[in-house]
């Protein structure tokens, strides 16, 4: 269900998973639209059904105002991840401190194997959150998306000329129905995931707004009074606490509380990296803000590995490469950050 302005606010253990995965080679399906070589360069394909076993009826916050997750088994897990080709073994790493992931997609990794989403979720305690990616429409992913998802993120990067580059106006154009699919499926509705981009990046499109709190100016004029969600949504590339924070207080205005779909420390406008150093430095301090943050309910790490998963680890990475079947050093710092 939408609701209004307002604050929403384990490891499990591990049971014979056959009767949920399903040889390699599985059924597999397409998808309309992908998210480019920079966050998703070979989207899964496939589709997954099953529900989960909540819904969410009420949002309440823990005494210190931090969002909870009261309707989820495993209740307070803000902490996600931003991948799309999840094994089971990065599942079983991840879950003592992840609660969520996303993929770009509609539905749960191909990787995974899956042919029951509520007794994996009901195993691990990590709950998958689709996406509409792009704009194609509800119609595009209703097939795709998991009988239970609670959540729908929308629009990658709209304002970015290489992700999904929708701008305010399409979106608003395209929202009513996406409110409509959202209600109909019972889902909770996260506005579209704009992000300050490098000025390389930002869409030429005419008519896209670089600028992700202009964008979503634009986008609430434009769809004014049908712009009806329940989370802000956001990503971000930041790579000290203060810009971070200094970026969260920017969508705190829009009085709704913040989804970051995606964020970690990421290439420059140059295109250079910075090194795991830093990565681990930025995580740590910022891990412990985001969990205190009343404004935020969940965020998301970028990423788990890269495209090759047999390469070496990017700075970033949460992952070992598949053939370590791990979590890098950085990853360990993340699962293993406390929540309130």
């Amino acid at each position: 269900m939408l609701l209004g302005v307002g604050t929403l606010g384990v490891s499990c253990s591990v049971r014979n998973l056959d009767a949920i995965l399903v040889p390699s080679g599985g059924a597999s399906g397409s998808l309309s639209a992908t998210p480019d070589a920079a966050e998703m360069p070979d989207a899964p394909s496939g589709t997954a059904s099953g529900s989960i076993c909540a819904t969410l009826d009420a949002a309440e916050t823990t005494e210190s105002g931090a969002p909870t997750d009261t309707a989820s088994p495993y209740p307070g897990r803000k902490r996600g991840i931003a991948y799309g080709y999840n094994r089971q073994l990065d599942i079983i790493n991840l879950s003592p401190g992840v609660g969520w992931w996303m993929n770009w997609t509609a539905h749960p990794d191909d990787s995974l194997h899956l042919t029951d989403y509520k007794t994996f979720y009901s195993v691990y305690g990590v709950e998958y959150v689709p996406m509409l990616w792009g704009n194609t429409g509800p119609a595009s992913i209703a097939s795709q998306v998991p009988a239970g998802a609670r959540y729908l993120l929308t629009f990658n990067d709209p304002n970015f000329g290489s992700q999904s580059n929708v701008t305010p106006a399409e979106a608003a154009a395209a929202w009513p129905a996406i409110v409509s699919f959202a209600k109909a499926r019972g889902l909770q509705l996260v506005s579209p995931g704009v992000e300050y981009c490098p000025s390389n990046l930002c869409s030429t499109k005419p008519g896209n707004v670089a600028d992700p709190i202009l964008w979503l100016n634009a986008f609430l004029a434009a769809c004014s009074p049908a712009c009806q969600f329940d989370f802000t949504g956001m990503s971000s590339r930041q790579c000290t606490k203060t810009d971070l924070s200094n970026e969260l207080t920017k969508f705190e205005a829009f009085g709704k509380p913040i989804w970051i779909t995606q964020f970690s420390c990421r290439p420059t406008v140059d295109g250079s990296e910075p090194d795991a150093t830093l990565e681990r430095q930025f995580l740590g301090d910022v891990v412990p803000m985001l969990e205190a943050d009343a404004h935020v309910f969940r965020y998301a790490w970028f990423t788990g590995r890269p495209t090759n998963p047999d390469a070496g680890s990017d700075p970033y990475d949460l992952l070992d490469p598949i053939a370590s079947g791990g979590l890098t050093m950085l990853g360990a710092d993340y699962v293993n950050q406390p929540s309130p």
